[in-house]
């Protein structure tokens, strides 16, 4: 099998509740999987069940910080505790996507003294979403 790999970029990182890309904010973002898998369960034959497993999703980014109305900390404040439906498109020529919803959180104000303001913040996505895979060979 060939060696296929995708750059993150140009993508998007869209939030249905009022169709905002925060794509020109963001410098990196990744969901992250879980799982939680129990212990096999052995039986007397010598035969086992195997573990069962929890999954776990989270939305994961880090975003340059826009202080604006309706930037990116303004919009998490006033979604705090809401849930949001999100698409995040890694690399729009590949085309793959996630689709899911979050529970959105206040992200982070402030940073050190002559940076770049940046936070980083985690979502955790309800439920399980859904992957769609991008072109064949990118």
């Amino acid at each position: 099998m060939a060696i296929k790999t995708v750059t993150v970029g140009p993508g998007d990182l869209i939030f249905a509740t009022d169709n905002t890309s925060f794509a020109s904010q963001i410098t990196a973002a990744r969901v992250n999987v879980g799982v939680d898998r129990g212990d096999e369960l052995k039986v007397l034959s010598g035969e086992s069940i195997p573990a069962e497993a929890t999954y776990t999703y989270e939305l994961e980014a880090s975003a340059l910080q826009d202080l604006s109305a309706n930037g990116i900390v303004d919009w998490s404040w006033k979604q705090a505790g809401k849930l949001a439906t999100f698409t995040y498109t890694p690399n729009k020529a590949n085309g793959a996507t996630i689709k899911g919803q979050v529970v959105v959180d206040p992200i982070s104000v402030g940073g050190d003294v002559g940076q770049r303001a940046t936070s980083d913040f985690t979502f955790p996505i309800v439920g399980t979403p859904t992957f769609t895979p991008g072109k064949a060979g990118s």
